[in-house]
């Protein structure tokens, strides 16, 4: 992935072979996990939870 920055436009092109799955598209949101569940200490540091 390139890197972008805050103040660059999000476009990009696609190309012309370009097949959108729609079937994996659909597993992905249906199958969302948490990767790695955040440490209770960055949450109260970041004021998102206060217990």
């Amino acid at each position: 992935m390139a890197r972008r920055f805050k103040d660059q436009s999000m476009d990009f092109e696609l190309g012309e072979n370009f097949v959108f799955n729609q079937n994996l598209a659909r597993d992905l949101i249906d199958n969302q996990i948490h990767i790695r569940p955040f440490p209770k200490h960055i949450l109260l540091l970041g004021r998102v939870c206060h217990v």
